[in-house]
C-alpha cells in the first residue's frame, strides 16, 4: 500500500525554486489526514458510472470495501477511506508485465460481505466476473485509458463516499504538481524520451495513453522508435534494471545508449495510475531535466 508521505528532497533546480510550494501543493494530496474535517451532504442514493459505463446504484455510503488493485487501494486511501477497507488484495499487481501467471491468484476469501469492490482493468474483471458475480457483489472497474480517466474517476469514486471535495484537493494538488513542472521546464530543450515499459527493449509505450499524458505533461516529447531516443526510461522493479539495461547496451548505435542516458524508474510510480503520478511527475522531471540530481 502506498506510503502517501512522498519525500520531494533534493528534487533539482527544477523544483528547488519552489520546494516549499510544492511540498505544500503535496500535502493536499494526502487528505485522508484530514478528510474527516469534511461533512459533506449525504445522498440517499448514489448512482455512478465505472469505467466500463457499467451504473452502479447505492441506496446508502458503502461501509466495507474489498480492493483487488493497489491503484483503488491507494485512491481510497486518498479519500480518508483506509479504515474502511475491510481487505485489501495480496495480489495487488496482476497482471503485471513481470508476472504473467494471473491463473494462479484466486479472489480472496474474504470473512465479510463487502459492499463495493474495486478492481483494475478490463481484463481482470472479465476473469474474475463469474466469481464476482456469485458473490452478488457491486464492483466498480477501474478502466483509465488517459491523465483525465484517472481524474475522472477519482471524482466518480469520490460520489460513492460523499468525498468530492476530498476528490477535488487530491486532483489539484496533483494537477498543480505537474503545471509548476510544466511551466518551469518551458523554455527548456525538449528531450526525446522513450519508456520502456515490457521486457522488449525494442517497444515502448503507446503513444496514446495514461504514459503518454504524463510525458507530454512535463513537455517532453514521446518517440517510439529507440534509435530516436535522446533519453530511455526503464520503467521496471529495481532489481530487473540492471539486466534490462544491458540489453540496450547491446545496441551502441543509439544515441542515448553511447551517452549513457538510460534510467530506471519504478514500474509501479509510473504506471499506476493513482495519486502516486504526482511522484511520477518529480522523478521524470529529474530525468529530462536534470539527470545529475537523481540519486540512482
Amino acid at each position: 500500500m502506498l506510503d502517501p508521505k512522498f519525500h520531494f528532497d533534493n528534487v533539482g533546480p527544477i523544483m528547488k525554486k519552489g520546494s516549499l510550494f510544492i511540498f505544500g501543493l503535496f500535502i493536499c494530496i494526502s487528505t485522508y489526514l484530514v478528510s474527516r474535517l469534511y461533512s459533506e451532504e449525504e445522498s440517499s442514493s448514489i448512482t455512478v458510472e465505472d469505467s466500463l459505463q457499467r451504473t452502479l446504484q447505492f441506496d446508502e455510503e458503502p461501509k466495507k470495501i474489498l480492493s483487488l488493485a493497489s491503484s483503488c487501494t491507494e485512491i481510497l486511501t486518498s479519500l480518508g477511506l483506509k479504515d474502511r477497507l475491510i481487505e485489501a488484495s495480496e495480489f495487488k499487481d496482476f497482471p503485471t508485465l513481470y508476472s504473467r501467471n494471473r491463473e494462479k491468484y484466486s479472489l480472496p476469501k474474504s470473512r465479510h460481505s463487502a459492499d463495493v469492490v474495486f478492481i483494475e482493468g478490463k481484463e481482470n474483471y472479465d476473469f474474475f466476473k463469474s466469481e464476482l458475480e456469485s458473490r452478488d457483489w457491486k464492483v466498480f472497474v477501474y478502466h483509465p485509458s488517459s491523465l483525465d480517466d484517472v481524474f475522472n474517476s477519482i471524482e466518480k469514486i469520490s460520489l460513492i463516499f460523499g468525498r468530492q471535495r476530498v476528490s477535488k484537493t487530491v486532483n489539484q494538488g496533483i494537477k498543480a504538481i505537474a503545471n509548476f513542472i510544466k511551466e518551469q521546464s518551458e523554455p527548456l530543450k525538449k528531450p526525446k524520451i522513450f519508456i520502456q515499459t515490457s521486457l522488449d527493449p525494442s517497444k515502448s509505450a503507446p503513444t496514446q495513453g495514461f504514459v503518454h499524458d504524463v510525458i507530454n505533461v512535463l513537455n517532453g516529447v514521446h518517440v517510439t522508435a529507440a534509435h530516436e531516443a535522446e533519453k530511455v526510461v526503464i520503467a521496471c522493479p529495481k532489481d530487473q534494471f540492471v539486466s534490462l539495461k544491458s540489453e540496450w547496451n547491446k545496441m551502441s548505435g543509439i544515441s542515448a545508449v553511447a551517452e549513457n542516458k538510460i534510467y530506471w524508474i519504478d514500474s509501479k510510480t509510473i504506471l499506476e495510475p493513482s495519486p502516486r503520478i504526482a511522484e511520477a511527475f518529480v522523478r521524470l522531471s529529474k530525468i529530462f531535466y536534470y539527470p545529475q540530481t537523481l540519486e540512482h
